[in-house]
């Protein structure tokens, strides 16, 4: 060959054999994508080969943030740790129908749903995932603590419901009284169940009531509704006689009655006034004596009380203080002396000036299971105002004696009337005394001072001697103050004689401190009550109070309409009419107030309570309650 030929063959070969073995290697390394080669370590490469069974292989990285299928996550090597990047295993080939090569930026299919089962068992090391080293997501909801309702749960595929389920919840408070079938509680739709063993019957709690307009109740209390001037409250029927009625509450109560009038307090004494009970007119003599030499007083007035049994002195010093202090020095200087205040007592009613009505609206004799029954013979004191002779007590038999000092002006005679009415009226308009028949002897101790009618110790004790003339069988006392050791005395004598005697529990209000003379001992105490059996608003309460007589809203016959009146001043004389009946019919004073007592019908409290004493008078079951032995 030539050397030129030589020469351009060399250069050939020259520049060819490169481009021969970058051919070739490009062949070949195309051809690896396929078929994996072995590899051959060596020292002097900066990298291993990799394990045989792991052949190198190029696939596009997987999309971040979705977790391998369940159960097909291979298992981790030992000691190696977890390298965030791209999964380097191909999924094997047993698992779901997954390519081994993906093309590339492709996202693999969403796994399949898990198959209906009970949730799995907390992950453990080998089911991490390998790009987060965190736990997979549940895909079913942890248990929902059975006394809590299931918090809310991103959508998922819950397994199927088995049996309905129920939990239990807090109990109804306990102002629920009423009892409540036992309910299944409801199982949201999609939330997990909870585990059969918490399974229990429940009691809803109590709902507030909707705001809705009021709902006529079973059983509901009903109460007369005021007047537009609020002065008086109006009996159910109304002026006109229509139902004017709202709802109270939703049993019988015991609260007190709405438009409560106000409250009367007892009046202080009279001012500087001292009264001193002697046991008998040589006593007495001594005491002027004494009083005069050493202090010079003369007695203001004095009273022979010869029923009573006794010397009555009152005496007048120029101030409170003086009185006080003489009062102190007599009482220790002289023991038997019997010193004390000339105490005020006022009338127990509250009677506004315009409660009249022409029709009246009567419960009182029904209330009480009043009955007939005549008690002609039967005498009855009664210390109060005046009594003013109205058509109801025309043909009445009254005998009357005024004790209010000359120099003082007599109170009207409503409130003394209307008492005299309850006890011995005539039937007037539907109305009738619950004792007719019965002689009255009125002792008119009531007088008008700085626009209030009252008395005073001196005048009821010189009253209580002449009814105790006059030998009455009962005692009506409407009225009630502070109370003193005179007065006490004296209502001790009357009782000793055989007589009975009531008074009123008085108006000053539930948390006021006893009345007397009704809280004497043995005498009979009356509170009022309504028409529909709750005790006056005004009423005093204590555990001195004996029985409950109507006293709220109570129509009495009149000169002209006729008109209504509350008080406890009403509801004692209802019980001296009852007491008369009793007296009539061949009861002994003693046991007036034991039939009284044990015939009552029970209105509050199971038994005697401070509120309505025994209960609810009822003549006809006290008439039947006196053993034979005891009349």
């Amino acid at each position: 060959m030539p050397a030129c030929a030589r020469s351009r063959f060399g250069l050939f070969v020259v520049w060819a054999g490169p481009m021969f073995a970058l051919v070739l290697a490009m062949g070949v390394q195309a051809q690896g994508l396929n078929t994996p080669k072995p590899c051959l370590n060596d020292p002097r490469a900066a990298t291993k080969c990799p394990e045989p069974q792991k052949p190198a292989t190029s696939i596009a990285p997987p999309v971040v943030g979705t977790p391998p299928a369940v159960g097909n996550a291979p298992p981790a090597k030992t000691g190696a740790p977890s390298i965030p990047g791209p999964a380097l295993d191909p999924p094997k080939p047993a698992a779901a129908s997954t390519p081994a090569l993906a093309p590339p930026i492709a996202a693999p299919p969403a796994p399949p749903a898990p198959p209906p089962a009970p949730p799995p068992a907390p992950p453990s090391a080998t089911q991490r995932d390998r790009s987060t080293g965190v736990p997979p997501v549940s895909a079913t909801p942890p248990a929902v603590p059975s006394r809590s309702p299931a918090p809310a749960l991103p959508p998922v595929t819950a397994p199927p419901d088995p049996a309905p389920a129920t939990r239990p919840t807090t109990p109804a408070p306990a102002s629920v009284s009423v009892p409540v079938p036992a309910l299944r509680a409801p199982v949201p739709a999609g939330a997990g169940q909870a585990p059969a063993s918490s399974a229990a019957t429940i009691t809803p709690p109590a709902m507030p009531p909707a705001a809705a307009a009021p709902i006529p109740v079973p059983g509901a209390v009903w109460a007369p509704t005021s007047s537009a001037e609020g002065a008086k409250t109006v009996p159910p029927g109304g002026e006109t006689g229509g139902a004017m009625l709202k709802p109270l509450s939703v049993a019988p109560v015991t609260s007190a009655s709405p438009a409560a009038p106000p409250r009367k307090v007892a009046p202080p004494p009279e001012p500087g006034q001292i009264v001193i009970f002697w046991k008998d007119a040589g006593q007495a003599a001594f005491a002027r004596a004494v009083l005069l030499q050493e202090f010079n007083l003369r007695p203001y007035s004095e009273s022979q009380l010869p029923h009573l049994g006794g010397v009555l002195g009152v005496f007048k010093l120029a101030s409170h203080a003086e009185a006080e202090s003489l009062r102190g020095r007599l009482s220790q200087r002289f023991p038997e002396w019997r010193i004390d205040f000339n105490a005020r007592y006022m009338p127990h009613s509250d009677d506004p000036p315009a409660a009249r009505a022409a029709s009246p609206r009567l419960y009182h004799a029904a209330q009480v299971s009043a009955i007939p029954l005549d008690a002609s013979g039967v005498r009855v004191g009664i210390l109060d105002s005046a009594v003013e002779r109205i058509p109801a007590l025309a043909g009445a038999s009254i005998t009357q004696r005024g004790f209010v000092p000359a120099a003082e002006r007599p109170a009207p005679a409503a409130h003394g009337t209307a008492v005299a009415a309850l006890i011995a009226g005539a039937e007037t308009q539907g109305f009738k005394g619950l004792a007719t028949g019965a002689r009255l002897f009125v002792a008119g101790v009531l007088r008008m001072q700085e626009d209030q009618e009252t008395t005073t110790t001196a005048t009821v004790v010189r009253a209580l001697d002449w009814l105790l003339s006059e030998r009455v069988s009962v005692i009506n006392l409407s009225l009630g103050g502070t109370g003193d050791r005179i007065l006490a005395q004296a209502i001790a004598k009357v009782l000793s004689e055989g007589v009975v005697v009531v008074a009123a529990a008085g108006n000053a209000g539930p948390d006021a401190p006893p009345s007397y003379p009704a809280a004497y001992p043995g005498v009979i105490a009356v509170t009022a009550n309504d028409a529909l059996e709750r005790p006056y608003a005004a009423a005093n309460r204590g555990h001195y109070v004996s029985l409950s007589a109507p006293g709220v809203d109570v129509w009495i016959p009149d000169t002209d309409r006729g008109r209504y009146v509350s008080g406890t001043s009403y509801a004692a004389a209802l019980v001296s009419a009852a007491s008369a009946q009793l007296i009539g019919k061949g009861a002994r004073a003693d046991a007036v107030g034991a039939a009284l007592c044990t015939s009552a019908r029970d209105i509050g409290e199971p038994g005697r309570d401070p509120v309505f004493g025994c209960g609810l008078l009822q003549l006809q079951p006290a008439l039947v309650a006196l053993a034979p032995g005891r009349r």
